[in-house]
């Protein structure tokens, strides 16, 4: 009965043994010895587009000419269009009063037509200019490009008091074979509108890098775990060699009384049966299962067995 009590025995102090220490030490486990790190990228492209409408409006004015053939011209300025004149009056007196304006001239035709005649008008005036007289010079026939002097007296006819009388140039009137000019009959105001479509496309990317750390339970025990069970194991040996010490031993043989050879019966010596390896059982130290004699380990649990 020791025998079969013994491994169960020794099942029960490691369990508790272990139960105990594990306690005692609160059975730490170190937390991860690595850290496993992992990047996740993440990659947005966006595309859109704009379009914007431009409206104007524009005015645009025509105008209709007629052409006209005139042979009659009149210049007011002394450089063109048709006459390129360089004048000058001077003014002749007699008792205190004008009698006579001489107009001096230089006449260059500038039109691709003759001239046929023509005038130079001067204007005379006083201060106030209440008082007006036109006056003029005649010339005659002048080639296309051609240049003419014209020097001549011409009287007046009011009377003009010397310090109060003004001349210049007023005009010219020409006559020539004719001249094509073109004159504006009609104008045409036009009112237009305009659309202008600009359309433009943007693109983005996004890019997102997040980072993740797992942490793991290291494989290996720490210092604490190793000491557990160095404990568990004294623990272990500690009870096996209790039971050692506990099994009884054999009782003591009964004292033997000498016979006479006449009183001794004889003696009939009955073989003892062998005894063979199969017949002789153990068990294992750790969870009791039964085993054989030459078994190094346990088919159940898988432990060491001793010798």
């Amino acid at each position: 009965m020791a025998l079969l009590d013994s491994p169960r025995l020794l099942v029960a102090l490691l369990l508790l043994g272990a139960v105990v220490v594990g306690f005692g030490q609160g059975l730490n486990v170190e937390k991860a010895s690595g850290v496993i790190t992992s990047y996740s990228t993440t990659t947005a492209y966006s595309t859109w587009t704009s379009t914007s409408y431009y409206y104007y409006e524009r005015t645009s004015t025509s105008t209709a000419l007629t052409k006209t053939v005139m042979t009659s011209l009149i210049q007011k300025e002394v450089e063109g269009p048709y006459l390129k004149i360089k004048s000058s009056g001077s003014g002749r007196t007699s008792g205190g009063y004008f009698v006579d304006l001489v107009i001096e001239a230089t006449i260059t035709n500038l039109m691709e037509v003759p001239v046929k005649k023509g005038k130079v008008i001067y204007l005379i005036y006083n201060g106030a200019r209440t008082i007006t007289e036109e006056v003029f010079a005649p010339f005659w026939e002048i080639k296309p490009g051609e240049t003419v002097e014209l020097k001549q007296g011409v009287p007046v006819l009011k009377t003009w008091v010397l310090g109060d009388s003004y001349y210049r140039f007023q005009r010219a009137e020409i006559d020539c074979a004719g001249v094509t000019t073109e004159v504006p009959f009609a104008t045409y105001t036009s009112l237009q509108r305009f659309t202008e479509t600009n359309v433009k496309t943007y693109s983005s990317t996004y890019t997102k890098v997040s980072t993740f750390s797992i942490e793991e339970l290291s494989a290996f025990l720490n210092t604490q775990t190793i000491l557990v069970l160095v404990v568990v194991a004294a623990v272990a040996v500690a009870g096996v060699v209790f039971v050692k010490m506990r099994k009884p031993s054999a009782p003591p043989a009964p004292p033997t009384v000498p016979l006479t050879p006449a009183a001794q019966p004889p003696v009939t010596q009955t073989p003892s049966p062998p005894v063979t390896q199969a017949a002789i059982k153990k068990y294992c130290m750790i969870c009791g299962g039964e085993l054989s004699s030459t078994a190094g380990y346990c088919t159940k649990c898988g432990a060491k067995q001793a010798n």
